[in-house]
């Protein structure tokens, strides 16, 4: 198969890393250097960071594992490396300023768009994945940061950030086939003290996990097994 065969793919998953980056820079965008940093808490990461991370995971899965090229931060993986960097340890790290911080991101993301632009036949690394599956990789990996950000913000009592979220672009949603239209619960519609009150879940069997054949999925959810949970209640609204 050749590279221009492949290229909507790709163009495609290069669209939408660009649009996950511009919601995390609508997510950050506004923090100084104190807040970036942040108070040493157990549930969150310093948000200055977490971006740091997000930017080090996109090269070093596409940019050094799969293209081979060298690092572009010296002593990134010191920095940014989450199996080996221990999460206590990271408010005490010399990060680089967060207007730094944001350049790093941004040539990342700049090297990452000239390295799927390139023709050639099509490639894999040493395990045999392909070059979509690290851009998959690295979009979700992305995005989950970015609830973390989200969450991090409120819990930091931070003001909400200005998301244009009219312009959003959502190719990223389409391109996750698993993901099924889901119709519209006519209680939502209920009024009274509907939204305060508990939700019922019944509990059952199900199955945990995804199979291989089922298109992109993180290592750790492969596997895919039944499990049975108790019925339980959780509260509606915060």
């Amino acid at each position: 198969m050749s590279a221009a065969q492949t290229k909507p793919s790709i163009g495609r998953l290069v669209e939408a890393l660009k649009d996950t980056r511009a919601r995390t820079l609508e997510l950050v965008g506004d923090l100084n250097d104190e807040q970036s940093l942040g108070p040493r808490l157990q549930i969150v990461n310093p948000l200055r960071w977490e971006i740091g991370h997000v930017a080090w995971f996109q090269e070093f899965w596409v940019l050094q594992h799969f293209g081979r090229q060298p690092p572009i931060l010296e002593h990134g993986d010191q920095l940014y490396d989450s199996a080996h960097v221990a999460h206590d340890t990271r408010w005490d790290l010399p990060l680089p300023g967060i207007k730094e911080t944001l350049a790093y991101m941004r040539q990342i993301l700049e090297r990452v768009m000239e390295q799927t632009s390139r023709e050639r036949h099509v490639l894999r690394d040493a395990a045999g994945y392909h070059e979509d599956y690290f851009l998959y990789l690295v979009l979700f990996h992305e995005q989950m940061h970015d609830e973390a950000i989200t969450y991090t913000r409120q819990t930091l009592s931070y003001c909400p950030p200005a998301i244009d979220i009219a312009n959003m672009q959502v190719d990223d949603v389409a391109l996750v086939e698993r993901v099924q239209p889901v119709e519209r619960n006519p209680a939502l519609t209920q009024t009274g003290d509907y939204l305060t009150s508990d939700a019922e879940i019944p509990g059952g069997r199900f199955m945990l996990g995804s199979s291989s054949g089922e298109g992109f999925v993180f290592d750790n959810e492969q596997r895919a097994h039944e499990v049975e949970i108790a019925p339980f209640a959780s509260r509606k609204l915060p």
